[in-house]
């Protein structure tokens, strides 16, 4: 079986009015199922603290949540890569696929050669 996290990602300028209140709100929700959340400040007047904040309640709601900061599309792209890179959905799949392709090809062996 493979085990999946969910992944939640909040990119913003932080402008909202009251995120932490809604990121509270999807934290307590997701209570219990581990919810990976990341908080992306975007752009060189975004509001840091806010999404800092959002970063610090998701972490103490959910046991995980990360800030980040992207000033443009550069650095924005190598934040998704690192986060796609943190997401262990992926590997859990890459593994179960393997080991489906590892046991077929096993079969098929032993029933050949036997």
């Amino acid at each position: 079986q493979v085990h999946t996290q969910p992944v939640l990602i909040f990119m913003s300028d932080g402008g909202a009015s009251n995120p932490e209140t809604r990121m509270r709100e999807l934290a307590l929700k997701h209570r219990g199922r581990r919810l990976q959340v990341h908080t992306i400040a975007f752009g060189s007047k975004a509001d840091v603290r806010t999404l800092q904040s959002m970063a610090e309640n998701a972490k103490a709601h959910c046991g995980h949540g990360e800030f980040h900061k992207s000033v443009d599309a550069v650095q924005l792209s190598k934040t998704f890569a690192s986060i796609a890179s943190q997401c262990t959905t992926l590997q859990g799949l890459v593994d179960k696929i393997g080991g489906k392709i590892a046991s077929a090809v096993t079969q098929k062996l032993m029933l050949d050669h036997l």
